[in-house]
């Protein structure tokens, strides 16, 4: 939110200047991307004893689906917990998670399709929601298959 002011002064002086409204919603774009780039993913902020739930929503003229993911870190080792089924992932599994969470920040705003899917990450300090209306990435399917949770 403290950068409020700056978009603000965007539009304004934009569009004072006669430049199209596109420009600037592709500015404001560029600078919310950027951001997420530059966050650190919720696989790496876990201390011991905390968890992040990652929910998956897919929704569609003709389906709507949902599920849950929870991470989880406990005397420094990794578990994940999917379809009330709970077990350790190892150093490779933690890189698909981390890898996956990269990705997903990465992920184009537009939203040209009929099909929305909603991915909310929730740990104990904050709350992320991205959705993805391209139709082309399935992050949350190969996800889980890559865990072998599928």
């Amino acid at each position: 939110m403290k950068n409020i002011g700056f978009f603000l002064f965007l539009l304004l002086f934009y569009g004072a200047y006669g430049q199209s409204n596109d420009s600037v919603i592709n500015i404001l774009k560029m600078d919310l991307e950027n951001k997420n780039l530059n966050r650190k993913t919720f696989i790496s902020q876990l201390n011991d004893n905390e968890s992040f739930v990652m929910k998956f929503e897919s929704r569609g003229c003709f389906h709507f689906n949902k599920s849950k993911l929870i991470i989880s870190k406990k005397s420094g080792e990794y578990f994940v917990e999917y379809l009330n089924k709970r077990r350790h992932i190892d150093f490779l599994e933690h890189e698909i998670v981390h890898d996956f969470e990269m990705e997903l920040y990465q992920k184009d705003l537009n939203n040209y399709c009929t099909t929305q899917d909603y991915y909310t990450i929730t740990s104990r300090k904050e709350t992320l929601t991205i959705i993805d209306g391209s139709c082309s990435w399935r992050g949350f399917q190969s996800l889980l298959s890559d865990l072998k949770l599928k």
